[in-house]
């Protein structure tokens, strides 16, 4: 007879059970990095976020103001996704997450940045670059 696996309940929330937990790859060993419904949306997201900056990024010398603060918004949703991912890729074991990795720091240096040049490091200075956009874009309105 098939012992039926009742949902675990915690503090009054309804969680996973068990056996959906083991399906859904807590404890399978052989899950890639990118095999994760966290990771595949989160470049899903940065995919549409790029794909949105780009489509605007010539228009963006005859935005009226709020169109200009609009965009830069949207660098910065992009750039703080791609740091949560380069932060992942970094933490993860995975080899496809590590070829990642390395395909991203070699774009990189193929863009003229050092080969030892720290990746969180050029995410710091972007975010800055944002920033000044913004105060410019508030003190100086259309011409950024």
């Amino acid at each position: 007879m098939k012992e039926k696996l009742y949902p675990l309940t915690i503090n009054k929330y309804r969680c996973i059970s068990l056996q959906k937990n083991i399906e859904r790859s807590s404890f399978r060993r052989s899950m890639s990095f990118f095999d994760s419904d966290v990771v595949r949306a989160e470049m899903t997201e940065i995919q549409e976020l790029q794909e949105e900056v780009y489509s605007s990024v010539f228009k963006f010398p005859s935005m009226n103001t709020e169109e200009k603060k609009f965009h830069v918004s949207l660098l910065e949703r992009l750039l703080d996704k791609q740091k949560v991912l380069y932060t992942r890729l970094s933490l993860s074991d995975d080899p496809e997450a590590k070829m990642m990795k390395t395909r991203i720091v070699e774009s990189a240096t193929m863009m003229g940045l050092p080969k030892d040049v720290d990746i969180s490091v050029i995410f710091s200075n972007m975010g800055k670059m944002l920033d000044a956009m913004k105060k410019q874009i508030d003190t100086q309105g259309f011409d950024v």
